[in-house]
C-alpha cells in the first residue's frame, strides 16, 4: 500500500467537515473554541551571528495566528479537529517557517497559501484525532501531540516536538501523526504505547525516520517511577524517570541511554527540584535543574555543543492577574549563558499578554554568545481566547 506524501488540503478539510456532520447526527456534546495570537520579536544580534548573515543584525519577525479548535463526542468516542490559519511576516525576508512545516510527517496537511520571503500565509490542521475511552482503555488515532518527562528546561526523555528552554508559547505542542494507546492499571499504574510513522529526507515512509515507544508508569513507597523502552529515529532508547517529595519540596530525575545504529552508546540525564513559598505576602515558586547532555543531536530550539547544563527560575505572584519570571539557563562547561525574563498579565478572562526579554552572557566564541548565539531579544504574545 503507497501512502501519498501530498494530501490536498481543500480534501482534507472536506473529509473532516464530513466526519464532524456524521457523529454529530447524534451527538451528545459538540464544543467549539477558538484562540487568535499575535506574536512579534526584536532581535539584536552581533555582526559574527550566524542568524545575521541571514536577515541583518536587526531583526522584526512577526506571526498572526488563529487556532479553531472543535471537539465532538458521541458514546465512547470523541473527534478533535484543530485548524490553524498562520500569517507570517518578516521585513527581515528570513522566514524560516514555510510550506514544509509537514515535512517528514506521514501526512502533510499543510497548504501555503502566500510563500514569499517576506510574508507567508499558512492553513493547516495540527490536531486531527479519533479518541475512543472506557474505563480503563483509551486509544488516539490521527494527529495529536504526547508530552512525556519531568524536566523545566531540557526535556530529555520528551521525545517528540519538546519545546525549546527559551519558549514563551507552550501551550500547543505540533502535533504528529501517531496511533497513542493507554492501558490503566487496578493499582492505578498505567502502560502507554505509541507508533509514529515519519517520512525520510526522500518522502518515502522509513524505518529509520519513525518511531515506537511504550512508557510504563507507577508508584513504589509513594515514589513516582516512569520506564520508557524505545525505537526512535534509528536508534534504541531505554530510559526511566523518578519523582518523589523531599521535605517540602518535589525532586525528579529522567536518565535515557540510547544505543545508536553505528554502535555508540550514549546517556542523557536531568534532574531538578522545586519549592513553593510565600515572602512579602507574595507566592513564590523556584526551581532548579542540571542536565547532562549525552547526545550529539542536541535539543528543541536551541543546539547543544558542550555536555553540562544548569537551568534557575524564580515565579513571582506579583497580583493575582500578574505574575513575573526571572530565569538563567547556560553551559557550565564554557560559562556561557541566558538571562531570560517573562512576565504575564491577564488582562481579562479572555486576554492574556505575555512578554519576554532574553540576554546571553559569556566568553566571546561560546556556545551562548558566539557565532550560533539568538543575541539579545524581546517577544510579546497576546492571546485572546473566544
Amino acid at each position: 500500500m503507497i501512502i501519498s506524501n501530498k494530501i490536498s488540503m481543500p480534501l482534507i478539510l472536506a473529509l473532516v467537515l464530513i466526519l464532524l456532520a456524521q457523529v454529530s447526527y447524534s451527538e451528545e456534546s459538540w464544543n467549539s473554541k477558538g484562540v487568535l495570537k499575535y506574536h512579534g520579536k526584536y532581535f539584536n544580534l552581533p555582526e559574527d551571528a550566524l542568524l545575521a548573515e541571514i536577515g541583518g543584525e536587526t531583526q522584526t519577525p512577526q506571526n498572526l495566528n488563529l487556532r479553531l479548535m472543535i471537539d465532538t463526542e458521541a458514546s465512547d468516542w470523541l473527534l478533535v479537529t484543530h485548524y490553524q490559519l498562520d500569517f507570517l511576516f518578516s521585513p527581515d525576508e528570513n522566514l524560516t517557517t514555510g510550506s514544509d512545516i509537514d515535512k517528514g510527517r506521514l501526512f502533510d496537511l499543510t497548504h501555503s497559501i502566500i510563500d514569499q520571503e517576506d510574508k507567508r500565509v499558512l492553513q493547516r490542521l495540527d490536531r486531527l484525532y479519533a479518541h475512543y475511552r472506557s474505563d480503563d482503555f483509551s486509544v488516539k488515532l490521527g494527529r495529536q501531540a504526547v508530552t512525556w518527562g519531568n524536566a523545566f528546561f531540557f526535556h530529555a526523555m520528551d521525545l517528540f516536538n519538546p519545546f525549546s528552554p527559551i519558549a514563551l508559547d507552550t501551550e500547543y505542542k505540533p502535533g504528529d501523526d501517531m496511533l497513542y494507546a493507554d492501558w490503566l492499571f487496578s493499582d492505578g499504574s498505567d502502560l502507554q504505547a505509541l507508533l509514529v510513522p515519519k517520512r525520510n529526507a526522500q518522502g518515502k515512509l522509513a524505518e529509520d525516520s519513525s518511531s515506537a515507544a511504550i512508557k510504563y508508569r507507577t508508584l513504589l513507597n509513594d515514589v513516582e517511577i516512569d520506564i520508557l523502552a524505545s525505537r526512535h529515529e534509528g536508534s534504541m532508547l531505554g530510559g526511566i524517570g523518578v519523582a518523589r517529595s523531599v521535605g517540602e519540596s518535589m525532586g525528579r530525575l529522567d536518565l535515557v541511554v540510547k544505543h545508536q545504529s553505528s554502535g555508540d552508546l550514549s546517556y542523557s540525564l536531568v534532574t531538578n527540584v522545586d519549592y513553593s513559598w510565600v515572602a512579602f505576602e507574595r507566592n513564590m515558586y523556584g526551581y532548579v535543574e542540571y542536565y547532562h547532555n549525552g547526545d550529539d543531536s542536541g535539543l528543541a530550539g536551541i543546539p547543544l555543543t558542550t555536555s553540562d547544563y544548569y537551568g534557575a527560575g524564580l515565579q513571582i505572584e506579583l497580583h493575582p492577574l500578574i505574575g513575573f519570571t526571572p530565569s538563567v539557563l547556560g553551559s557550565i562547561d564554557d560559562k556561557s549563558g541566558l538571562i531570560y525574563l517573562s512576565s504575564y498579565y491577564n488582562m481579562k478572562q479572555d486576554f492574556i499578554v505575555n512578554a519576554s526579554l532574553i540576554v546571553p552572557f559569556g566568553p566571546n566564541d561560546s556556545e551562548y554568545n558566539g557565532p550560533s548565539t539568538l543575541g539579545r531579544s524581546v517577544s510579546i504574545l497576546l492571546n485572546y481566547y473566544f
